[in-house]
């Protein structure tokens, strides 16, 4: 992403409505590329490709990625993690699950 690109501020609930599969997919891609350390969430991860990410960290860089800023304020708790649930992404609570193993999550 360009720096000297000017963000566009949007809401979480606004920027909610146009997320996609690809964007979190670009988003970890783009931490992933760019060797950036995430700061570890306290509560939820997000399980994607058998690696768990903090779910308001990647919401942050698919905004950045797609040229938004969301608002941060509005960035709280088990919000966050709902439109990855509806994309049917994988939340687990850390303080439950800190002994889950991927073949955990395999079907049976």
């Amino acid at each position: 992403m360009p720096e000297e690109k000017e963000l566009t501020v949007i809401s979480d609930t606004d920027f909610y409505k146009l997320i996609t599969l690809e964007f979190v997919y670009e988003a970890i891609e783009f931490v992933q590329r760019k060797n950036i350390e995430l700061k570890k969430s306290t509560k939820y991860s997000l399980l994607v490709g058998g690696k768990t990410y903090p779910p308001k960290e990647i919401m942050r860089f698919m905004a950045q990625v797609r040229g938004y800023e969301i608002i941060e304020e509005s960035l709280f708790g088990g919000n966050v993690n709902k439109p990855f649930k509806k994309l049917g992404l994988i939340i687990i609570n850390n303080s439950e699950n800190h002994n889950m193993t991927i073949k955990d999550l395999e079907p049976i």
